[in-house]
């Protein structure tokens, strides 16, 4: 069966997402001497490379002919929760194809960049957030954060092999200050977690003696790695947080609510710490039938809160800020990765990238965000920005043709194709490039 046959075809989204240059529109080699780079879901891996942890039939076949034909592409996942190394060494196990860290970027892989000056963002509204609550535009790896996740003492391993050198977590706040939890926290969860002291107490305006403010603990930065296991804690501290003196954990700022502030500086205006997603994934798919709420609803339920807890803030006010797919630094992130990797194989520039994913939400919207940013872009910018991408949605997670039918799908989240799976996707690549070769 050809892939074209296999695949269900829609109208170009977008003219501009057909080739330019060779105008072959693919990502592989169209000549001998002429690559075209992949980026192969590689978005979600779990749904196009792996379903509960077992491999996708044609999966590790399809990373083995990209690798045997010195054909660049990176794994670009909405997981967290793990190492780098740690999560390529799983999926090199699972899979049984040998993979590296230097071509795989997961969810909060672009945290890195937190701490490096040099180094390109592209996101202008936390850089502005930081600036105005840190005086810099970076952590410089001495401030205190605080990281939710799956597993806390493992997302402060990870944070601190990222460079930040204070990192707290809601247990080791939980152990110091029990009270500030008026529940029956959940013991077993804590009980397998590492307790680490706090750097400093947490302020108390009725102690005796009385507490200097700068004693007391601070928190400059709240990253999530993962989906949060107690949402009742984290929800609790990040609202406290939120509603803080600059951070300080046990205060509550004057300027929260003042009518005498223009209505946007109202809240979080003082100083408070940038509150930072790894994704905005509202579900994943998993062992069971229908898929599950993610890191999304977590921030949802928060937001939500948040409003209720003070009068006047609305949602759309609330200040979070966002990585993993669809968001453009993201994919910013996977570009420059992807780039370096062709650079690394002596390959010239690619042409066209695919995208391959199984999330309209997030995989697909992204490639529509990232598209119509790069036609948006100045002339100067246009050059490091690197080629469009097509978009490949697979039948094999999280996407369910039967409850959505692609018809029913808003222009935004719409693909270029929409395919069975990860090997349909590239031996349409492989036809619409007219590649020299067969897929074996």
């Amino acid at each position: 069966m050809s892939a074209a046959s296999r695949v269900k075809a829609l109208p170009l989204l977008r003219s501009s997402l057909l080739a330019r240059g060779t105008g072959s529109g693919c990502c592989y080699y169209s000549s001998a001497a002429a690559a075209h780079a992949l980026l192969a879901r590689t978005a979600s891996i779990d749904g196009v490379l792996l379903h509960t942890s077992k491999p996708i039939p044609g999966a590790a076949e399809t990373l083995r002919f990209l690798q045997r034909n010195s054909i660049p592409f990176i794994l670009l996942t909405n997981g967290g929760g793990k190492s780098e190394a740690e999560r390529v060494a799983d999926l090199t196990e699972k899979l049984g194809v040998e993979l590296d860290v230097s071509n795989f970027v997961q969810s909060h892989t672009p945290y890195q960049k937190l701490l490096d000056p040099d180094s390109e963002l592209g996101h202008p509204k936390l850089e502005a957030y930081l600036e105005q609550s840190l005086g810099s535009k970076r952590f410089s790896g001495k401030e205190t954060i605080l990281v939710l996740g799956s597993d806390a003492s493992k997302a402060r391993r990870i944070a601190n092999g990222y460079g930040f050198e204070s990192v707290v977590t809601p247990g080791d706040i939980l152990k110091a200050c029990p009270e500030i939890f008026p529940f029956d926290p959940l013991r077993e969860f804590y009980d397998r977690q590492e307790i680490v002291p706090l750097p400093k107490p947490i302020y108390n305006p009725n102690a005796d003696p009385a507490m200097r403010l700068e004693d007391c603990l601070k928190i400059d930065g709240i990253l999530t790695f993962n989906d949060s296991r107690d949402w009742a804690v984290d929800v609790q501290l990040v609202a406290d947080l939120l509603l803080s003196h600059r951070g300080y954990l046990g205060t509550y700022s004057s300027r929260n609510g003042d009518p005498a502030l223009p209505r946007l500086e109202r809240w979080q205006s003082d100083g408070q710490p940038p509150l930072i997603f790894s994704n905005i994934d509202l579900q994943w798919s998993t062992g069971y039938h229908q898929s599950r709420l993610g890191q999304g609803a977590f921030r949802a339920a928060l937001r939500s809160v948040l409003q209720k807890l003070a009068a006047g803030w609305r949602t759309r006010d609330v200040k979070t800020f966002e990585f993993g797919k669809p968001v453009l630094a993201t994919y910013a992130h996977a570009w420059a990765t992807l780039d370096r990797h062709r650079r690394r194989l002596g390959l010239p520039k690619s042409e066209v990238i695919y995208m391959v994913g199984d999330n309209p939400e997030s995989d697909i919207k992204g490639v529509h965000l990232w598209n119509g940013h790069l036609n948006q872009s100045s002339r100067e910018e246009r050059p490091s920005l690197g080629p469009f991408w097509k978009s490949c949605l697979v039948r094999t997670g999280v996407w369910k043709e039967d409850t959505l039918p692609l018809d029913r799908l808003p222009k935004g989240k719409r693909p270029y194709r929409a395919v069975d799976d990860v090997r349909a996707a590239v031996e349409l690549a492989l036809e619409e490039s007219k590649w020299h070769g067969k897929f074996e």
